[in-house]
């Protein structure tokens, strides 16, 4: 009963975003929408870019020291070891930013930039998995109580 109540939230949910999305289309205009959800993932990956690995390194470090989740800590350190070098690399004495040089770079197809994406690719999947974990560990502390 409660996973069809979150599946049930979740399809209203993003029925009531489609609802406003075509609302909003119909009612400002499609330019300054898609203008909108331009900066919205601009922001989104700058922040991603920006203080993803920066944040996931010390909760990384935390994470190992206190011996929970240690294989996928330690790889999390090493992502973010490469993920910081690869940044670098690709933003040494070039003109535009990484996020820059990596669009135009994507259709070489180099292999740096395929570990670059992955890079940040994992570490978000660490965070979902961090989060999780903790989010049944909460529920189990409320069902022994």
């Amino acid at each position: 009963m409660k996973q069809k109540f979150k599946w049930g939230c979740l399809i209203w949910l993003g029925i009531f975003g489609a609802g406003i999305l075509v609302l909003a289309i119909l009612f400002i205009g499609p330019e300054t929408v898609f203008g909108y959800s331009y900066l919205f993932a601009l922001l989104v990956r700058i922040v991603l870019t920006m203080y993803l690995p920066w944040l996931t390194l010390p909760a990384a470090v935390i994470s190992l020291i206190l011996s929970k989740n240690t294989k996928r800590a330690i790889i999390a350190i090493g992502v973010c070891i490469l993920v910081e070098v690869l940044d670098n690399y690709v933003q040494s004495g070039r003109g535009p930013g990484s996020g820059e040089y990596l669009l135009w770079l994507v259709d070489d197809g180099t292999i740096l930039d395929y570990l670059w994406v992955i890079g940040y690719l994992y570490l978000v999947y660490w965070w979902i998995i961090v989060v999780k974990r903790k989010k049944k560990r909460e529920e189990n502390n409320e069902s022994r109580r």
